[in-house]
């Protein structure tokens, strides 16, 4: 059949070669190429790279580098499709150094040389170099090929990952832009759950916005994934908001993920009663969602009720068993109710069902075995009983003095905020808009205001009789502890509250440090001789301040 060939002829010759590589036969390709030699026909642009992938696809390297070497004495190493065959060839024979001299070595750069150099780093794990193989192509000017494939745009992906700049603005943009244009709901769902799992919860937010106003319809596995996001009191609108988007597009109806994530985001943001609607509606109840529901009413100070559903948890006709986590939460329910019985019964279950539940939990405290001698019930009207009598006087020394006894334990516990000496406080208001206060701070626009609400809030109390605890115990802040009460960050936030927001409504604040008793004490007076309910976080509970009155009982 060679001898029939026309001596000229190299499409004939081109199609025999192609026609065994098609069977899988590269070394027959080689020596039909070489007996194109013999017969004094000079190949051309298509015969090499065809050619040069037969010597890949055989382990011919020896051939390779000869046929190399016939690419050079024609003058072919310019050609696009011969470089890209010449660096595939030496990348899998001889390893992407060896390619990467090829592609330095010719005088045109191809998009697909280059990725196949950067894609020969990557399968090393050399993520480093194959991103500098991409600046490079960059900084040259390459135009880049557009990508419309899921599993070639995952792979770029995964590359960003392992070199840690899957969160960098830039590269993010350009990942969000890829599963776009490649219409991927996983991969967009994948990119979120990455930025809130990071900690970089308004990239995740940013991006959730940007499917929607694509017009795309996330689903609950989006939205479970970027309700974390707004589990913060400062992000509250924006969990109303996706809660709002589920009801009306009936995302995750009836799914316990959905409603779970949905009961966490209200939980942590300061929205119990939204929790609880979600909860008590559920058509289907798993253990989780019976562990948040708990672990949020001992969070918002009502331990008793976290008891009490735990009980009903148990007796359960669906027959859902609690975990370790469900025992954790009642085990924190029963500290924050100072129930020490029920907290020991529920510690002995946990153990005779092998389940390992850390007893290091706020449950072990010395608080809560403190309440073991004074019991819930004097803790309750301690401070009402003190500030109805002499004068409306009240220190809560008797309510306190559990907390010193526990001080050493959580004085060390705070230890780690030292490294952010300033108290941050937020304010939450309708808008969605929030405040930054810090310890005397004097660079709000409404200072001079703030300032003199507060004065006035101080005057009321001591016409009143309210005298306040100065213990600084808790606060390893030194900036707080040399600072009078009146300039502490969580009373300037609520003053700007009470001359900020409409009258009977919450004041919502968030502390990134733990309150000093002074604080707690002036927030409790303010709540009473303003009506105002005054909600505020700190890095451990949530303190609702109502009527003089707050719900963690001054037992913090």
């Amino acid at each position: 059949m060679l001898d029939r060939i026309p001596k000229r002829d190299i499409f004939a010759w081109n199609a025999l070669i192609r026609a065994r590589l098609a069977d899988r036969k590269p070394s027959e390709a080689i020596l039909i190429y070489c007996q194109m030699l013999l017969r004094g026909v000079n190949a051309d642009n298509h015969t090499f790279p065809r050619i040069l992938n037969a010597a890949r696809l055989g382990g011919a390297f020896f051939s390779g580098r000869q046929v190399h070497g016939h690419v050079l004495k024609l003058g072919l190493g310019s050609d696009d499709f011969v470089v890209t065959a010449l660096v595939s060839m030496y990348g899998d024979l001889d390893g992407p150094c060896s390619a990467r001299k090829i592609l330095d070595g010719s005088s045109r750069r191809n998009p697909v040389s280059w990725t196949l150099l950067m894609g020969m780093y990557s399968d090393q794990e050399k993520p480093n170099l194959a991103l500098k193989v991409f600046y490079e192509m960059a900084a040259a000017g390459v135009p880049s090929t557009p990508l419309r494939s899921v599993l070639d745009g995952k792979k770029i992906h995964d590359l960003a990952r392992k070199s840690g700049l899957e969160l960098h603005p830039l590269v993010a943009n350009v990942l969000v832009k890829m599963y776009f244009d490649c219409e991927d709901m996983v991969s967009w769902t994948t990119v979120i759950s990455g930025a809130v799992h990071t900690g970089a919860f308004n990239e995740g937010l940013k991006l959730f916005r940007e499917l929607c106003a694509d017009g795309r319809k996330p689903d609950h596995f989006t939205v479970s994934a970027v309700l974390p996001a707004c589990a913060r009191m400062s992000a509250s609108r924006h969990g109303r908001e996706i809660h709002g988007y589920t009801i009306r597009h009936g995302v995750g109806a009836g799914l316990p993920a959905v409603q779970n994530a949905l009961m966490d985001m209200f939980v942590k943001s300061g929205r119990l009663e939204s929790a609880q609607k979600i909860f008590f509606q559920m058509a289907e109840k798993d253990v989780v969602s019976w562990t948040v529901m708990i672990m949020g009413y001992s969070l918002h100070g009502r331990g008793e009720d976290g008891v009490k559903l735990f009980r009903e948890m148990e007796r359960d006709p669906t027959g859902v068993a609690p975990d370790a986590a469900a025992y954790y939460a009642v085990l924190h329910a029963c500290h924050t109710a100072c129930m020490v019985e029920q907290g020991s019964s529920s510690s002995a279950a946990s153990e005779s069902q092998g389940s390992n539940t850390s007893l290091s939990s706020p449950a072990s405290s010395p608080a809560l075995e403190s309440s073991r001698r004074r019991g819930p019930s004097s803790r309750n009207g301690e401070w009402r009983t003190a500030r109805r009598s002499s004068g409306r006087s009240s220190t809560a020394a008797g309510s306190t003095g559990t907390c010193r006894r526990g001080s050493g334990r959580r004085r060390s516990s705070q230890s780690s905020s030292r490294s952010t000496p300033r108290t941050t406080l937020q304010l939450d208001r309708g808008g969605g808009k929030f405040h930054v206060f810090r310890v005397g701070d004097v660079f709000h626009p409404r200072s001079v205001r703030i300032r003199w609400e507060l004065d006035r809030m101080m005057e009321k109390m001591r016409e009143e009789g309210l005298s306040l605890d100065a213990d600084f115990s808790l606060h390893d802040v030194d900036e707080e502890r040399e600072s009078i009460p009146a300039g502490h960050s969580e009373l300037l936030a609520i003053a700007f509250g009470l001359i900020s927001t409409p009258v009977g409504a919450v004041i919502r604040v968030t502390k990134n440090l733990r309150l000093c008793r002074s604080c707690h004490a002036s927030a409790k007076h303010i709540s009473w001789l303003t009506g105002r309910d005054i909600l505020l976080k700190d890095p451990l509970r949530f303190h609702h301040f109502r009527d003089g009155e707050c719900s963690c009982r001054d037992l913090w």
